[in-house]
């Protein structure tokens, strides 16, 4: 994220600064209740920290719905499938948290 302003100083030059996610989600922890319904959000049902994930919930196997494949004999339930796409979400997430 970008974050763009007019800096007000003699030379009244803009300037840019590239700021993180953790950097956003501090700023936007220290935005207060009135601030919250200026900006046009109810602070008790939603705030702009609660909008940036910070946890991405995995469920656990037994809970997670079976993907059927339609083999050219029988069905097919491939819990395999959901298991690498967990452990996808997984490695992705620890590569942006490297990248951070």
């Amino acid at each position: 994220m970008t974050a763009e302003w007019k800096h007000i100083n003699e030379d009244s030059q803009e300037r840019k600064i590239v700021l993180s996610a953790e950097r956003v989600l501090e700023i936007f922890k220290r935005i207060s209740d009135e601030e919250c319904t200026a900006l046009g959000f109810d602070a008790k049902f939603a705030r702009p920290d609660w909008m940036i994930v910070t946890v991405m919930p995995v469920p656990p196997l037994c809970v997670r719905p079976a993907v059927v494949m339609f083999g050219s004999a029988r069905n097919q339930v491939c819990e395999e499938i959901i298991q690498l796409l967990c452990a996808c979400c997984v490695r992705v997430d620890m590569i942006a948290k490297l990248l951070i």
